[in-house]
């Protein structure tokens, strides 16, 4: 019974992201300044956390892999190398 509630709570949370009312259903107006998109932040906060429940670790899909993050500690080394080389020439 639990997981069909929380299966439940993430389509409903999808269906408020997705929006499919074109912003006729709002819990708040999205043109209310600073307040307009917390229920859209809600939603999306609730639906990672069904996500989670079942499993589903959204987190992956932002991380790099290795040769991005290989690539980006050799591109820093060479800068740093820069960095030191201009330092040692004489002015």
């Amino acid at each position: 019974m639990k997981t069909f509630a929380v299966l439940l709570l993430a389509i409903i949370s999808a269906t408020y992201i997705l929006n499919p009312t074109a912003g006729l259903l709002e819990l708040i107006p999205d043109n209310i300044p600073i307040f307009g998109n917390l229920d859209e932040a809600m939603a999306t906060a609730i639906l990672l956390a069904c996500l989670g429940y079942f499993g589903i670790d959204v987190s992956k899909l932002f991380s790099q892999s290795p040769s991005v993050k290989r690539a980006q500690s050799q591109l820093d080394e060479t800068i740093e190398r820069g960095k030191s080389l201009h330092k040692a020439e004489p002015k």
